[in-house]
């Protein structure tokens, strides 16, 4: 039965790694050790590198992108053909303006790590 737990640390002192061990000595250097019978912390998953968190960025951009394209071609085909209506057009116009503001939110204050994207015309599911 282990004595207890190494407990391997973040740059940020957060746990990142529990290891059972026999005895103290077991305990490798720069690691913690928390002997059997006290609260084992929970670990923590690392925090986002800066290229995580801007390819996570571009993804949903790319998404949001994708979605309001979906919305737009059928309303602009229907306006190229002269068969959209008035409520069309308006829909038309909100989803192009929707599609410009995804396109913009990577010049906007807190991208990559928090963007803010703006509102759908209509709420995507």
């Amino acid at each position: 039965m282990p004595a207890g737990h190494s407990v391997e640390y973040w740059p940020s002192g957060q746990p990142k790694y529990l290891s059972p061990v026999e005895s103290e000595a077991d305990v490798p250097e720069g690691w913690g050790f928390v002997k059997d019978g006290d609260p084992l912390p929970e670990t923590v998953e690392a925090p986002p590198t800066a290229e995580q968190l801007l390819a996570a960025a571009r993804t949903e951009r790319d998404r949001l992108l994708t979605y309001a394209t979906l919305r737009i071609n059928p309303l602009q085909y229907a306006a190229d053909l002269d068969e959209a209506n008035d409520e069309d057009l308006a829909l038309l116009k909100l989803w192009k303006k929707y599609s410009s503001a995804v396109n913009k939110t990577e010049s906007q204050p807190g991208w990559p790590e928090s963007p803010q994207w703006p509102e759908p015309p209509v709420p995507i599911v």
